[in-house]
């Protein structure tokens, strides 16, 4: 089961990383031959999901979809770079965990976006911020 699992470079705090791992957790207990697919693992969610897995590799397997730019480029073609991503996570991915900012602003948008079009919105569990403390109990498809 490829579960993909990303979100906002801003989520860094120690109530972030309790969010991220919780969902984690709860991914593991229910899905048996799990792989977490994450992106942008430099810093934020992604950064979370990577270090957790990269630190039990007995529990979890990572497929870091990772795209390094090089370039100088406008904003309007770096969104075009970004809903490439997008596009291989919406391919590869049977479930979607997408942690956003209150703003909901950012290049995930377009995945969020992408999966409500496809008809796979039900798959798609968007986590906030703000709802850290009420970690939910279970994970549902």
């Amino acid at each position: 089961m490829y579960v993909v699992v990303v979100g906002s470079r801003n989520w860094q705090d120690e109530q972030s990383q309790k969010l991220v791992n919780s969902v984690l957790d709860q991914l593991y207990q229910k899905y048996s031959g799990l792989v977490i697919v994450s992106s942008s693992c430099d810093q934020g969610v992604g950064c979370i999901v990577k270090s957790r897995c990269l630190k039990d590799k007995k529990t979890f397997q990572l497929v870091e979809y990772q795209v390094r730019l090089f370039v100088d480029l406008p904003r309007s073609k770096l969104a075009q770079v970004h809903k490439a991503r997008n596009a291989a996570l919406e391919e590869l991915g049977e479930v979607f965990h997408v942690f956003v900012d209150d703003d909901r602003r950012g290049t995930f948008e377009d995945l969020i976006e992408r999966l409500q079009r496809s008809g796979r919105g039900d798959l798609t569990h968007i986590h906030y911020k703000r709802e850290v403390m009420q970690i939910p109990a279970e994970v549902t498809e």
